[in-house]
């Protein structure tokens, strides 16, 4: 089907009852909102947006092969020396990430069906040897055959599952279910790239699928559902600011999105009321957010359809960029405002 001219406005024929219309009062305090909660967003995914990742391991492996055969979560024993092996000669998934990440080719890991939950801590760093999988190098992450089982990656709901900070990353035939924190399934970002392709993002909380800092996403063929976003409060540089609550299945931030015949679908986006003000934060964006002047996302095919979100934009929420999408595609969405669409 023809994609529609890249656009700000809603879909042509879609319903807009005059009780749910936003007046431009409120509209103009929505988005004030939204901008603080975004800048937030950038602040809860920490200060190094722009900031390459300092591994620390020495590059000296050629580009490689690395055949997972254990679901075990445990670290590399000699990183670079292109042999995925801990202390007791197990290939797992992170010590086979460590040694691409410690490769300058482009490498492929292979994983076997199986859960794959991440259980070393702490959370929240920067590092490939605990919390997330820290990506860095240019790799391809593959799924068993189809029809011969799932290989699914476990976030253990402490910290997001996948972190790309540099390099192109491709993921086929792969669940990543379970991520914590913001950005909760993967988040990429410095400009790096990642192509998702026969591959299911769900239960996530803080959002499936998050793009920062023009990065380069492609998703095909794929499923992003049941993922959460929803607000919280955290404290930086003493103040305190309500966050999160926003793009519960992708967030795409000053960057370009390509979704082709994927669903997005069931995921929320829940607000709250700011007590000393006469409006809410978050509760945008159920299915997809796209923001910033910068951002392109275009949807081919595929559904965005039964999310919801609390305030507005239950399927796609557009923020000064631009979209394209297959007309009729997005449908079947809730939220106060707009439920399938909400643009300014």
């Amino acid at each position: 089907m023809k994609l529609l001219t890249p656009h700000r406005a809603l879909q042509t024929g879609e319903a807009r009852p005059p009780s749910r219309q936003v007046p431009r009062p409120a509209r103009r305090r929505l988005v004030r909102v939204v901008l603080s909660a975004l800048l937030c967003l950038y602040l809860l995914t920490d200060s190094q947006l722009v900031m390459p990742l300092p591994s620390g391991e020495a590059q000296v492996a050629d580009a490689a092969t690395f055949n997972v055969d254990s679901t075990a979560d445990a670290v590399d024993a000699n990183i670079g020396n292109g042999v995925c092996a801990t202390e007791t000669n197990a290939c797992t998934l992170r010590a086979a990430i460590q040694e691409a990440n410690a490769s300058p080719g482009t490498d492929t890991i292979n994983l076997l069906a199986g859960v794959y939950t991440l259980s070393l801590g702490p959370a929240g760093d920067e590092i490939a040897s605990s919390g997330d999988l820290d990506i860095t190098g240019t790799v391809t992450i593959n799924g068993p055959s189809l029809g011969t089982g799932m290989a699914i990656i476990d976030g253990n709901a402490s910290d997001r599952a996948i972190e790309i900070h540099s390099g192109s990353v491709t993921i086929d035939r792969i669940g990543i279910r379970n991520g914590g924190l913001s950005a909760g399934g993967i988040l990429v970002r410095n400009n790096a790239s990642l192509v998702l392709t026969n591959s299911t993002l769900s239960g996530n909380s803080g959002g499936g699928l998050n793009n920062l800092s023009s990065g380069t996403i492609n998703v095909t063929n794929s499923t992003i559902s049941g993922n959460k976003s929803t607000t919280k409060t955290i404290t930086y540089n003493g103040y305190s600011y309500i966050v999160g609550g926003i793009g519960a299945g992708i967030a795409n931030l000053y960057s370009t999105l390509t979704i082709t015949n994927s669903t997005i679908s069931g995921n929320i986006a829940k607000g709250k009321r700011i007590r000393s003000y006469p409006y809410f934060a978050g509760g945008l964006a159920g299915g997809i957010l796209n923001f910033g002047s910068s951002s392109n996302l275009t949807l081919s095919g595929g559904m965005v359809t039964k999310n919801t979100a609390t305030i507005a934009g239950g399927g796609l929420a557009n923020i000064s960029g631009t979209y394209t999408y297959t007309p009729g595609t997005i449908t079947g969405n809730k939220a106060k405002y707009y439920a399938n669409i909400f643009t300014y």
